[in-house]
């Protein structure tokens, strides 16, 4: 009865405003992506476009999911470029959602976490490279992979603790994730790791050109990802019951899948690669 009455209560406030947090360039490609799209998020089935991004794609089943199970509510937008400081806010309540699925392991008793936006195993990223480097010619071992530097943002903590379980002791940081494809042009590291775009060549296109994984490798996360609501919000209950909901829903429609697809997490292109084995 409680809910109920807090269901009610909340449902007289047209629309709801719920408070996200997170990097103003994703939620800019993310209204980029329902523009392009034809400006409304929910008639969108077909999730490729140029801004298709996993991160874009991670706030559009966001608002998706949310809408589906029962809210009508508008995103009240808190921009913030620091991922360590976006987890403290919504942890303390000062914001109720993050605007990304997070690592499962970034879930304490002072969040609740959704149905998983991507399962266990689901997970890949390979090892990039510019579309002119001899590296993109060479037959990689197993060892020649593990000896080679590889370059990843600093606060990229999952990311460090899988490579390093995987084998990877020559890990070197980038201050910005943006400055990744640069340094590796310019010859800071041998590999950017990344997801594997949804593009036949899986290319990612940068302004210094265009960067090519090396064939064959890849790496896989043990780890789900679940979008993080905070218990320290008076919308807590309300907004992670209707995100379930609308989880349940969009899995159930195949819109999950077709989603993770068009942002590279699920990519039959490197089905059959070869996945680095952990060394434990």
């Amino acid at each position: 009865m409680v809910l109920l009455f807090q269901t009610s209560v909340f449902a007289e406030q047209h629309p709801l405003q719920i408070s996200i947090i997170g990097d103003p360039i994703v939620y800019q490609s993310y209204l980029q992506l329902v523009e392009e799209k034809g400006g409304d998020p929910m008639t969108i089935s077909d999730y490729r476009s140029s801004y298709s991004f996993r991160p874009s794609i991670s706030l559009l089943l966001l608002k998706q999911a949310l809408t589906l199970g029962g809210l009508d509510f508008e995103f009240d937008f808190v921009a913030s470029t620091t991922p360590a400081r976006n987890i403290r806010m919504v942890k303390s309540g000062s914001v109720l959602l993050l605007a990304s699925d997070m690592w499962i392991s970034e879930f304490d008793n002072t969040v609740n976490r959704s149905l998983p936006v991507v399962s266990k195993d689901e997970f890949t990223k390979g090892f990039f490279v510019h579309e002119d480097s001899p590296l993109l010619e060479r037959t990689w071992s197993l060892a020649d992979i593990r000896e080679a530097s590889v370059l990843v943002e600093k606060t990229w903590y999952n990311d460090i603790e899988v490579l390093e379980a995987h084998g990877f002791s020559n890990i070197q940081f980038a201050n910005r994730a943006d400055a990744i494809l640069t340094m590796v042009k310019r010859g800071r590291a041998d590999f950017a790791f990344f997801e594997f775009p949804d593009n036949q060549q899986l290319a990612i296109d940068h302004p210094n050109g265009r960067f090519l994984p090396i064939s064959d490798w890849r790496v896989n996360f043990q780890q789900s990802r679940h979008f993080m609501v905070s218990k320290n919000h008076p919308l807590s209950e309300v907004v992670s019951d209707a995100l379930d909901r609308g989880m349940t829903e969009l899995q159930q429609r195949g819109s999950l899948h077709k989603a993770l697809e068009a942002a590279g997490v699920l990519n039959p292109r490197v089905a059959d690669w070869r996945a680095v084995p952990d060394i434990q």
